[in-house]
């Protein structure tokens, strides 16, 4: 006598064990225990993401310049790619890598669990731009560099953020300011959806 699952069943089950591998595929990213390595985890890949057809050519006749971020997220994360989408390719050259231990580049940057999220972002001059942090912030910052400070982080993964849009929905958020004695203090007060944006 063989042991045959019914047809709704066996489809009920292969559907949950698609939701948990692509939860975990995201969730892999924001481990920042350090513990373990599984077989989802990457190698480090560097993947460029050009902006701009003068950044492309190196036509030094061009108004705009390019600041490049390293993007430091899990191969698999959906939300991360989303963010990444939301950065203007004219202003951002992005270069993408999946380190295998992402408690490491938290600890190398001085980003303390509680100020944590899935992605990082690493300016040139060291900068960090933890999580979601929609990018009109983070070109403000830029241009301000505030003393004292390490970065902007957008700690956990806020709905309605760049990259964790659901529909029309949104929950206010801070974008937090970092700085380098480990504390933090408010730099924006996100109260509604268009507030993200230039």
């Amino acid at each position: 006598m063989t042991n045959k699952m019914p047809v709704p069943r066996m489809l009920f089950t292969l559907a949950g064990w698609i939701l948990l591998l692509a939860l975990a595929g995201c969730s892999s990213g924001s481990d920042t225990s350090g513990e373990g390595a599984s077989a989802l985890d990457a190698p480090k890949v560097d993947t460029p993401r050009m902006g701009g057809p003068n950044a492309m050519t190196g036509d030094s006749t061009s108004s705009k310049i390019m600041t490049k971020l390293d993007v430091y997220k899990s191969p698999t994360c959906g939300c991360c790619e989303g963010w990444l989408e939301h950065l203007d390719s004219d202003t951002f050259d992005v270069a993408i890598h999946h380190p295998p231990n992402f408690s490491q580049i938290k600890d190398q940057y001085r980003i303390a669990p509680k100020y944590q999220s899935c992605h990082t972002a690493v300016s040139p001059d060291g900068y960090v731009f933890e999580g979601h942090v929609p990018q009109k912030y983070i070109k403000q910052f830029l241009a301000e560099k505030p003393a004292g400070a390490i970065g902007l982080a957008v700690p956990g993964m806020p709905l309605g953020t760049p990259g964790m849009e659901m529909g029309g929905k949104f929950t206010p958020y801070q974008i937090l300011l970092l700085s380098e004695n480990g504390e933090s203090s408010v730099y924006a007060e996100i109260g509604s959806r268009e507030q993200q944006f230039d």
